[in-house]
């Protein structure tokens, strides 16, 4: 069954998408979730709108992740945590903590879920792998220390 996606499914497609889904798929979760509309003529010239919308948010939200990345530049993130002396965290560090030192020491906000750290557990410096909106990817040098 073809279907127009009116949002970003994770594995199916993305907004604007004429995408074939299983029936079931498609009757059963798809359109009742308002994902999905099924796809006739009227609906295929709305997706090449809302593909054009699309591609002009990539392109701004492109920009404002570069824009990020330029203000934070290769400066390390200082994380403070709770540590023994051995430098053994009590708990982690994980993309909330991260993304928190980074509204503190910059004022800037990035999703916790941009951020692709496994719970740190130790003391030191790590590089951790960030995904901005539009599909821009950078590292991060976070340090974290014992507080």
């Amino acid at each position: 069954m073809q279907v127009l996606l009116q949002q970003d499914v994770k594995g199916v497609g993305r907004r604007g998408d004429i995408v074939n889904a299983a029936d079931g798929y498609a009757r059963n979760f798809l359109i009742p979730k308002g994902f999905a509309l099924l796809a006739n003529d009227g609906v295929k010239a709305q997706a090449a709108t809302m593909t054009k919308a699309r591609e002009a948010r990539d392109v701004k939200d492109k920009l404002d992740s570069q824009a990020i990345i330029a203000k934070i530049g290769a400066s390390p993130i200082s994380v403070a945590a709770r540590a023994s002396k051995d430098g053994k965290l009590f708990g982690s560090v994980n993309g909330t903590h991260v993304a928190k030192a980074i509204q503190d020491q910059f004022g800037v906000s990035i999703d916790k879920h941009a951020i692709e750290i496994d719970h740190a557990k130790t003391t030191g410096t790590y590089e951790v792998p960030v995904t901005l909106p539009g599909h821009v990817a950078f590292s991060l040098n976070v340090e974290i220390v014992s507080a």
